[in-house]
């Protein structure tokens, strides 16, 4: 089950938050 890139779960939190800003973000400006 080895994977060519694997993610800590920080470093999945991190992606999870920037992306839910970016929403947030697109959403205010629309």
């Amino acid at each position: 089950m080895a994977t060519k890139h694997t993610l800590t779960l920080s470093e999945k939190v991190q992606l999870i938050r920037e992306n839910e800003e970016n929403a947030s973000y697109r959403t205010l400006a629309e």
